[in-house]
This record gives C-alpha cells, sequence and structure tokens, in this order.
C-alpha cells in the first residue's frame, strides 16, 4: 500500500497532468454554462502551460456547442488553431 502511495503522490506532482486532468473533471461534472465560465478565462492566460490552455479551449468549445453558441464554438476552434500553428 505505501508503494502505491508513493507512486499516486509522485503522478499528483505533476502539475501539468494534474491541471489537465482538473479541466477533464469539469468537462465530466459540470454543467457547459458552468464549464465556459470557469475555462474559458483559462483559455488566454499565459501563465498556463499551453496544454493546460489547448485542453480547456476543446472543454469550452464543446460546451458552446452545446449550449447553442456555434458561432462561438468557431471562435474557440480558430483561437486553437491560431495559437498552436504559429510557426513562432
Amino acid at each position: 500500500k505505501l508503494a502505491m502511495a508513493s507512486e499516486v503522490g509522485e503522478l499528483l506532482n505533476h502539475s501539468e497532468a494534474v491541471a489537465i486532468f482538473a479541466v477533464w473533471q469539469a468537462r465530466e461534472h459540470m454543467g457547459p454554462a458552468d464549464r465556459v465560465a470557469l475555462l474559458e478565462p483559462m483559455i488566454k492566460n499565459d501563465t498556463l502551460y499551453r496544454s493546460v490552455r489547448n485542453a480547456a479551449a476543446w472543454v469550452v468549445m464543446d460546451a458552446k456547442a452545446e449550449l447553442g453558441d456555434s458561432a462561438g464554438g468557431a471562435a474557440t476552434l480558430q483561437e486553437i488553431i491560431l495559437r498552436n500553428g504559429s510557426a513562432e
């Protein structure tokens, strides 16, 4: 049990992975409007890992589609492409 606890502790020490898992938890356990309110500000937060911002953006894009906001979903998708498609 101690070895398993040690492994879990090690995994939970990876902040990027924990943040992405938290985004997934928001997707699984929150309604679409709450997901957008929680995660949308994180998409543009340059202090977060890009992978975390990308995960948040995917969840926001899906939530906006669930809310019938296809234009908002498309804008979020465009932001993902522009942020990740840059040669810089």
